[in-house]
């Protein structure tokens, strides 16, 4: 019997969450449709990516899936990570957002050096240690890896430039911020502040929109970095 009721409220509780994303899908849709539009557009480049790799001879798959770092990337970090982002915007949990834009944009990172830096190397993961460590295998600040893609992809706002401002939302100093002035300026405590899922309401649209443009930022440096990618990766949008 006891297990029963918790299968009953694990049941109901679940059912909480598909109420609440479809509530903010619905909203988000008639709101700021832009921000759900990108992020859907960014769920389909990594989808769009698994098409043009699926489409290779099977010698090269087995190169690409074994050597580069830059697939990795695609299937390991971008494919989940992208479909984890809409998941934390439906349920309302914008931090976890900047949090994995942050993750995806530093693995970006390290993923296009470790392939431009170690192409001799034949497994990924091997070119990515290479690139993390010192030869005395001390790890290098993750700052630098940044640093270095930035200075080979440029697309209005640098790597560097949206790598940082999603750091500072990781930081405490950062939410506490976001959570004073959305109570101060719009008399609206943020969802993501009371409990997770949440419904959003219209004075979480400022955060929503921040979380667009940084959206819009990385998916201009992730086509670049795809394109530019080593083994002659091409990512073309499917029409």
């Amino acid at each position: 019997m006891k297990v029963t009721n918790k299968q009953t409220h694990y049941k109901k509780f679940s059912k909480t969450i598909h109420e609440v994303a479809y509530e903010n899908e619905d909203f988000l849709l008639q709101n700021s449709k832009d921000v759900f539009d990108e992020i859907v557009e960014l769920v389909n480049d990594a989808i769009d990516y698994a098409q043009s790799y699926a489409k290779r001879d099977k010698d090269e798959r087995k190169k690409l899936h074994a050597e580069s770092a830059m697939n990795f990337y695609a299937y390991s970090s971008l494919m989940p990570s992208s479909n984890a982002l809409l998941v934390d915007l439906l349920t309302g949990n914008l931090p976890a957002c900047f949090r994995e834009l942050r993750f995806m944009i530093e693995m970006l990172a390290k993923c296009y050096l470790a392939d431009r830096q170690y192409a001799q190397l034949t497994f990924f993961e091997r070119k990515l240690y290479a690139l993390q460590h010192t030869k005395d295998g001390k790890r290098i600040p993750e700052i630098r890896f940044v640093e270095d893609f930035s200075k080979e992809i440029q697309d209005g706002v640098t790597p560097l430039e949206l790598w940082r401002s999603l750091s500072e939302e990781t930081h405490a100093r950062k939410f506490v911020e976001r959570v004073v002035d959305s109570v101060i300026n719009r008399e609206n405590v943020p969802a993501y502040s009371l409990v997770i899922p949440m419904v959003l309401v219209k004075g979480d649209l400022s955060d929503v929109e921040d979380l667009n443009r940084y959206v819009v930022s990385f998916r201009g440096i992730l086509n670049k970095a795809l394109t530019q990618g080593l083994y002659g990766t091409q990512h073309k949008k499917t029409v």
